[in-house]
């Protein structure tokens, strides 16, 4: 598959296109960290590296220019590992970084992939790290994999997936926006830990689900302590939507559409009110139907004629305009990953594996959620001084009782 790859270059899927075309200060980047149990070994960190890149090519790429849109081509240098200088504020170099389009740091037992959305989404980036997991721990412990490498390279040409008579219509409501001032000198991250099987008896007890619960619980924590009462604005928490159990595939490419959780400010809110409201935006907005139009509109910007046929360096300027309109339309992003399920001989070698979402201009707070083994992660990254909405995140939590670890 490597030499097929030296001698082509990729289109960038139809999302990439345009995370391509953002500005530095709009770049989305994500980090996988790995609380592993030991020090990481820099020696064998580098061979697993390798190792993951032969089973996934798709990796070992850099970003080029075309005359109308970006595409990738095989990557001949090597990727660099260095020890993590813990400043997640800045974008990653491409520079730098030998032009790959993740970055991988570690200090101490701490392992830390950085990803560019250009890549790939939170879902296909879970496939590497994983690799990358298994392939270091059985050159480190000595250890034979059970399963073979679950190799995804099923690239679909998400148009096909576009459907006549589900046509997506943008409301323009006015959505409120945080007004702190940036810092771009800090990146305040609060990671809250939770069991599982709690926070289920807390949502069975509302009768509502753990996003549900927790979407509610930060757009609460928003109107608390962040939100303008004079407004009249709605919250809008925009909520990433993996489409590859709606369409039965596995890919590496961005798949994922964002569903917008509306909340009305036009009464005072209480806990249980906005929690009706999220309950009642999922019902609506949750289904198959609805997913086709939100793919729809995505479709639509990457493959417009129009759009398809202005030279690259007018995309930018007009793609810079569109991208932070396009953020403007929620107030902060959540992210559901899920689980990330580690094969069981691996997991007495790691404590904890969690994500967290760069925070952008349009977007001051963004929140990160995933599972590892009956832990639940929550993980709120700001670029802003102030802390209020996170201690008030995690006093509404703890009025049900939770057991919560806090860590920064």
């Amino acid at each position: 598959m490597e030499d097929i790859l030296k001698n082509k270059w990729q289109k960038l899927d139809n999302m990439a296109k345009l995370f391509s075309l953002s500005n530095k200060k709009n770049t989305n980047i994500f980090r996988f960290t790995v609380i592993l149990k030991q020090k990481v070994n820099k020696y064998i960190l580098s061979l697993a590296l390798n190792k993951t890149l032969s089973t996934y090519p798709d990796f070992k790429v850099k970003l080029r220019t075309g005359m109308f849109w970006n595409y990738l081509e095989f990557n001949k240098k090597v990727p660099i590992i260095n020890q993590d200088n813990n400043n997640w504020n800045n974008c990653i170099s491409l520079k730098e970084n030998n032009d790959y389009l993740f970055k991988i740091t570690y200090y101490k037992n701490i392992l830390n992939i950085d990803m560019l959305h250009v890549l790939t989404d939170g879902i296909g980036a879970t496939y590497f790290v994983k690799e990358l997991l298994y392939n270091y721990l059985n050159l480190k412990y000595k250890l034979k994999k059970i399963e073979k490498s679950k190799f995804v390279n099923k690239n679909p040409d998400i148009i096909k997936y576009k459907k006549k008579n589900t046509k997506f219509k943008l409301k323009n409501n006015k959505i409120y926006q945080i007004t702190d001032k940036i810092n771009s000198n800090i990146n305040n991250t609060h990671h809250y830990i939770i069991k599982i099987d709690k926070i289920k008896e807390i949502c069975k007890k509302y009768e509502t689900t753990v996003s549900e619960y927790l979407i509610t619980t930060y757009i609460y924590a928003l109107y608390k302590t962040k939100y303008n009462i004079n407004s009249k604005k709605d919250i809008v928490i925009a909520v990433p939507i993996n489409l590859r159990k709606y369409f039965k595939i596995d890919t590496l490419n961005n798949f994922f559409v964002c569903m917008n959780i509306n909340c009305k400010t036009n009464t005072t809110l209480t806990f249980d009110n906005v929690l009706n409201q999220v309950k009642q935006e999922f019902k609506k907005k949750l289904n198959k139907i609805k997913i086709q139009k939100y793919l729809n509109r995505d479709i639509c910007l990457g493959t417009n004629v129009i759009i398809r046929l202005i030279p690259l360096y007018v995309k930018k300027i007009f793609m810079n305009y569109l991208g932070n309109n396009f953020c403007k339309t929620s107030t902060s992003t959540l992210s559901n990953l899920g689980i990330i399920d580690i094969d069981k001989q691996y997991q007495k070698y790691i404590d904890n594996i969690y994500v967290k979402v760069k925070p952008v201009k349009t977007q001051k707070i963004k929140c990160t959620i995933c599972s590892y083994n009956n832990y639940l992660n929550i993980v709120i990254n700001s670029n802003i001084d102030d802390k209020k909405f996170q201690e008030c995140f995690l006093k509404i939590l703890k009025k049900d009782d939770l057991d919560i670890k806090l860590t920064r």
